[in-house]
């Protein structure tokens, strides 16, 4: 049970961004069910990542990470009788999820009129990869390029001077947070309804590219406000302040310091590098001077910190005054003592048997965490939910021989 426990939430989409919306939703305790195609399914299921496909692990667990908690149906919209089967559905949800392109919607009958006409009162939720308008509305969209490289993100990280190509964010970077953004939005929309004009439902639409702009909307203002193309991403040279940078280690690793009041942090940060004579050094004294001497500072550190280990260091800074942090590997996580306390990893079972470690949603209710359990097989939920609705054990056969469910 969840704070949604009670809403119902009908999914048509595939791979990540919206199907994460759902998950989302399910893991607050809504009842999302999930409409594949009876012959071709969510291609999520088959993804191979790095050229490890999901048997090589036990656990499919980019499927599960996007459509945990979800009962799953098959349903072929273009046959006869599925289109009844979803009106049915349709007609006792409360929200209406997909990222179908903007043109198949009609064609399909799931555009915001043909639902709206079935149930006035439904949330009406989609995404798509470039938004609904404008020349690309129907051109589609991964993370990588849409939300990742169109941007600016990409840009941002990759260093003017740099010879390889950009490198790739974690599979489905995009997809998460703009899920997330629908999510809550959904959400929103549903607390909201006793003001909703003549008791319709709000539609609701976003898109990969403008969850990465909003990520990137600080350097977005700041690069039309001094006409630049990179204005955060200053040489570490003429950075104004030595002590918001990563510091390599001895053993190769990093220490990232971000202490924005250097002038309070300054004098401690050198008691802990053992170099109590840089506090009233004439070049670093005060941060005009640190500013002025970027670069020498910057050496300075580089050359301190590459004495010892991330081990000796996590130990000498552990109540240092600044805020700081140790670039960690995803695998160390693991093995975090602040990652274990808050339950920020949790063991979770998948639809195989198996369980994975796995990141649950960030919010807390209460304290708990929300978990609604493993992702569905597919078409595992088709005849639970069809009766559900109605549907007669003579008339499902008849569907499962026509094709339009599995």
């Amino acid at each position: 049970m969840g704070p949604l426990a009670g809403i119902r939430v009908v999914e048509l989409a595939i791979w990540g961004m919206v199907p994460m919306a759902g998950t989302i939703l399910s893991e607050w305790g809504a009842d999302v069910i999930k409409v594949e195609h009876p012959e071709t399914a969510d291609p999520m299921r088959a993804l191979v990542l790095s050229g490890r496909g999901p048997e090589d692990a036990g656990v499919n667990f980019m499927w599960e990470m996007h459509n945990r908690g979800k009962r799953g149906i098959t349903l072929d919209l273009t046959k006869p009788g599925a289109h009844d089967i979803l009106g049915r559905l349709l007609e006792e949800a409360d929200v209406f999820l997909t990222n179908v392109r903007v043109g198949s919607r009609v064609k399909l009958g799931i555009d915001v009129e043909s639902v709206q006409a079935i149930n006035p009162a439904i949330v009406y939720a989609s995404a798509t990869g470039m938004g609904s308008l404008g020349p690309e509305a129907d051109r589609g969209g991964f993370d990588t390029a849409a939300f990742w490289a169109r941007s600016g993100l990409s840009y941002k990280i990759t260093a003017p001077e740099a010879e390889s190509p950009p490198d790739l964010p974690s599979p489905a970077f995009g997809d998460i947070l703009t899920g997330q953004m629908l999510a809550g939005s959904i959400a929103a929309a549903l607390v909201n309804r006793a003001n909703w004009a003549d008791g319709r439902g709000p539609v609701l639409e976003t898109s990969l590219l403008a969850s990465g702009m909003w990520a990137m909307r600080n350097e977005i203002a700041a690069c039309e406000l001094f006409d630049v193309d990179r204005f955060f991403g200053l040489e570490r040279s003429s950075i104004k302040n030595p002590l918001v940078a990563a510091y390599r280690t001895k053993d190769d690793r990093f220490v990232q310091l971000v202490m924005l009041e250097a002038e309070l942090h300054w004098p401690d940060l050198c008691m802990r590098l053992e170099r109590e004579d840089l506090i009233a050094d004439p070049r670093f004294a005060s941060m005009s001077l640190r500013a002025d001497n970027a670069s020498e500072c910057v050496r300075v550190l580089e050359e301190e910190f590459g004495k010892r280990t991330i081990e000796e260091w996590t130990k000498i800074l552990t109540d240092a005054t600044g805020v700081w942090g140790v670039v960690q590997t995803p695998r160390e996580l693991s093995r975090d003592p602040q990652v274990l306390a808050n339950e920020y990893l949790v063991d979770a079972p998948s639809a195989t048997g198996k369980s994975f470690s796995m990141v649950p949603n960030p919010v807390k209710f209460d304290g708990a965490v929300l978990d609604p359990g493993p992702a569905p097989d597919w078409g595992e939920h088709t005849d639970e939910v069809l009766a559900e609705v109605g549907i007669e054990d003579d008339q499902i056969i008849d569907l499962r021989i026509s094709g339009a469910i599995l």
